[in-house]
């Protein structure tokens, strides 16, 4: 899967179809993260330094896009616009 994050709307690419997300469309954003790392800290942990970012549109559908696409996913998906973002804090973020 392929993911790019646009002012506005989200663009992804998997199995050769592309999906447009508009953020009109785009229920909830949760970042899932560390708690060390979400003011600049430093993981306690190598598992720390792992965090995703989950979207919920409003038909139901989840995509989860992980810090392993983009370093600072968390940063990139507020450009997408106002849709509700949530921070979800735990020592051990798996999807």
């Amino acid at each position: 899967m392929v993911c790019h994050i646009l002012p506005g709307r989200l663009c992804i690419n998997k199995n050769r179809k592309e999906q447009i997300i508009e953020s009109s469309d785009i229920k909830d954003i949760i970042v899932y993260k560390s708690a060390s790392i979400e003011k600049g800290g430093i993981p306690i942990t190598p598992m720390e330094a792992y965090f995703f970012v989950r979207i919920l549109d409003k038909t139901g559908n989840k995509y989860d896009l992980t810090c392993l696409m983009d370093a600072k996913i968390d940063k990139s998906i507020k450009s997408v616009g106002a849709v509700p973002l949530f921070v979800e804090r735990g020592m051990f973020n798996a999807l």
